[in-house]
């Protein structure tokens, strides 16, 4: 499946307008570099990112930026945050299962319906997880 034909599927412009951008910075690459990736160009955007670093020696993740919009909806801020200490053990796991596969295949992530809960509300939308 090509990028294109993957982004048929989405349903979010702002998350198509991250996939384009993330595909036009990678080149020929099969991942494009953290510092290639030009922010003010997906800036409208930028309330609803997170980013992770992830290192194959130790397999961890770390939190590397949060958008104001995920800090809002998670109640903290992953920057430099592990990511067994930003969810609980249970969706740790799930979490952890999905970025790992992400990062090292790499694959893309897309998911929509439930995204998380707030206090009693189940907030709905779509996710993308990039390599």
């Amino acid at each position: 499946m090509t990028i294109a034909d993957f982004a048929e599927g989405i349903q979010s412009d702002a998350l198509k307008a991250i996939l384009r951008h993330w595909d036009s910075v990678r080149g020929s690459n099969r991942l494009p570099a953290f510092q290639q990736l030009r922010l003010d160009e997906v800036a409208k955007e930028i309330k609803r990112l997170w980013v992770y670093r992830y290192s194959p020696e130790t397999k961890r993740f770390v939190g590397r930026m949060s958008g104001s919009a995920v800090i809002h909806a998670l109640g903290k801020n992953l920057s430099g945050l592990p990511l067994e200490e930003a969810y609980t053990a249970q969706t740790y796991l799930w979490v952890y299962q999905c970025l790992s596969r992400v990062v090292t295949e790499p694959a893309i992530y897309r998911s929509s319906g439930a995204l998380y809960r707030q206090a009693d509300r189940t907030i709905m939308g779509e996710r993308l997880a990039l390599p």
